[in-house]
């Protein structure tokens, strides 16, 4: 009979109370499994991964000076006893940037109009720095999803902006001419939605 083992990794700094893009200090999240049909010979090769990290009793740990090493040891383990292996591994900033392209931006539509490369490229852009004010709106709107929350984001500054071009359009009747741009005062807040 094969029994399954499950671990995870990185679960500090959850996405659901995040307060900032440090995610605890925590921004991988793991999560694996192996089976095995040979539990008393996977329990003597975790005593010796044990042996060589130095550690006692208790979970073996990423800090541990010598894991890599004990990662291969025991990888070359299971794949020689040809052992399920399971391996997930997320990043939290692109896991965030991803929801914002599948749900906001391309919302229903299919992988056809915008294909999974074409989505990828636009969450990578994303999950960088210069984005964290977008990826931190997103997620206190996902803590507090209502419309209060999310007219509370940073101030939209989008000179595209249909909202803010036809405010700006209206309050400058007759002065034809002049650079566009939009009072202090007439800034408003995201999100806004495309008008036909």
């Amino acid at each position: 009979m094969t029994s399954y083992f499950i671990d995870e990794s990185g679960h500090g700094g959850d996405l659901a109370s995040a307060k900032d893009l440090d995610f605890a200090s925590q921004p991988i999240f793991v999560l694996a499994a192996v089976g095995t049909d040979e539990r008393v010979a996977l329990a003597a090769e975790l005593e010796t991964v044990r042996t060589m990290c130095g550690c006692g009793p208790g979970d073996i740990k990423s800090s541990m000076a010598r894991l890599p090493q004990a990662v291969l040891h025991l990888t070359q383990f299971l794949g020689d006893r040809g052992e399920p292996i399971f391996i997930e591994i997320v990043d939290k900033r692109f896991f965030i940037a991803i929801h914002i392209v599948n749900h906001l931006l391309c919302g229903g539509m299919s992988l056809e109009a915008v294909d999974m490369p074409s989505r990828n490229a636009i969450a990578e852009f994303l999950a960088d720095e210069p984005a964290d004010g977008l990826l931190m709106d997103c997620v206190r709107a996902c803590q507090s999803p209502d419309i209060q929350a999310m007219r509370q984001g940073r101030p939209c500054r989008s000179r595209h902006c249909p909202t803010t071009r036809q405010r700006y359009r209206s309050s400058t009747s007759g002065s034809a001419g002049l650079p566009w741009r939009r009072p202090r005062s007439e800034v408003h807040t995201r999100p806004h939605r495309r008008t036909a």
